[in-house]
């Protein structure tokens, strides 16, 4: 039986280890920074962690991402329960979900409609340093610019991400 239960500390290895399974680089750091921004749940069967999602709630809108479901549950309505539970803590705000081609249908079927398209580029940086023309360049003009062109005000994550050295 699948329990879709609040995403806790004690979850980060395994949360790591099915990003890991999708070929998505996210560290244990990057999942507990994530976390810290927004809530998540876990899909749990037996007391392991079979599927994730994590949602973020700003001013006028809420994102979610993080659906990740191991390759040995897909198919069982998992990431429809996860995504559902989500919602159902986001409540009535206007949600945002960056997803893949594969997962699209599914979505759909949850009331998700596609809008645009998002390329990612995946590889080694050459430098995890800080970046100081990042730094040096974010103020709150940026988040200005970047509310009026979302729709919404993220600068928490924002200033979030440059505190804890966003690289470029």
């Amino acid at each position: 039986m699948i329990q879709i239960v609040p995403f806790a500390k004690e979850y980060l290895l395994a949360a790591e280890a099915l990003s890991t399974q999708q070929g998505w680089p996210h560290t244990v750091a990057e999942w507990q920074q994530m976390l810290a921004l927004g809530q998540g749940l876990a899909a749990l069967q037996n007391g392991q962690v079979v599927g994730t999602t994590l949602s973020w709630t700003h001013d006028r809108a809420a994102t979610l991402g993080m659906v990740i479901v191991d390759q040995e549950h897909r198919g069982q309505g998992i990431a429809a329960r996860l995504v559902q539970a989500a919602l159902d803590r986001i409540g009535d705000l206007p949600v945002v979900l960056t997803a893949t081609d594969m997962a699209r249908r599914g979505y759909a079927r949850l009331g998700f409609e596609k809008v645009g398209m998002v390329d990612t580029c995946r590889g080694v940086p050459v430098s995890l340093s800080r970046d100081p023309d990042v730094e040096a360049g974010f103020s709150d003009e940026v988040l200005v610019l970047d509310a009026a062109a979302r729709g919404w005000d993220r600068s928490h994550v924002l200033r979030s991400l440059i505190a804890g050295g966003a690289t470029c």
